[in-house]
């Protein structure tokens, strides 16, 4: 990473390495005037599991100003900590002006409270992934209100959802593509003015009451209804 950080760097992406540690990003603060896209897949980052450590690895994440993409996934390792803290920091900081990108996984720790304030701060965000949070409702509400031109949404593995939520996000939302909702408890049969052609359903052999239920909701599924709302409100002036 030492040699790597005396690069012009553009873009970066990490899989499954495992003979890293947080101190990668204090490196990559050498690149901070060119990257702008850094993913993170599934690599053994040391010591970023402990509150200190995980805080100054944000500190210098949040050096690369010319970020417009973040993304760090793994399903293996504990990056609870440094996810805690890029939440927390990075509203108070807004390090990011042009990021559209922002994709973590998962965010066991992570509130209502705490992605609403990272995303007033970001409103240029275009991917955004929340996935196995504690968020709900007010989350998507905020997105509405605070991301307009979001294309794809990862919620999967939040219950705190319902399709309530969902039905206004994708109503309103007229660029949204994809919002990925598995494992959220959400059914087809949540949505029956929604033809299945609008949705992928995938079997929940853990759910016996719900044994199917909605993997991703398309972005269009509602586009006829708005522009006939939209129609309708025209007609009357």
């Amino acid at each position: 990473m030492e040699a790597i950080g005396h690069c012009p760097l553009q873009q970066l992406t990490l899989v499954c390495c495992n003979e890293l540690d947080y101190n990668m990003f204090a490196s990559l603060t050498r690149c901070s005037s060119t990257l702008t896209s850094l993913d993170i897949r599934n690599c053994a980052l040391r010591w970023l599991d402990t509150p200190d450590t995980a805080q100054q690895a944000v500190a210098n994440l949040m050096v690369l100003h010319h970020l417009t993409s973040f993304e760090i996934y793994s399903y293996e390792h504990d990056y609870a900590p440094f996810i805690t803290a890029l939440f927390v920091d990075v509203p108070s900081m807004t390090p990011w002006p042009e990021l559209t990108v922002f994709e973590v996984y998962p965010c066991h720790d992570v509130t209502d409270t705490m992605a609403i304030a990272l995303l007033q701060t970001q409103p240029k965000l275009t991917n955004v992934s929340f996935c196995y949070s504690h968020i709900t409702d007010n989350t998507l509400d905020a997105i509405v209100t605070y991301v307009p031109e979001i294309v794809e949404l990862n919620v999967m593995g939040n219950p705190g959802i319902t399709p309530d939520g969902l039905r206004r996000l994708v109503k309103t939302c007229r660029k949204l593509e994809t919002v990925h909702c598995s494992y959220c408890r959400i059914c087809p049969e949540d949505f029956p003015e929604l033809d299945e052609s609008k949705m992928i359903v995938e079997a929940d052999c853990i759910e016996d009451e719900n044994p199917y239920q909605v993997c991703s909701l398309m972005g269009e599924a509602y586009v006829a209804d708005v522009d006939s709302d939209s129609d309708s409100d025209y007609d009357s002036c």
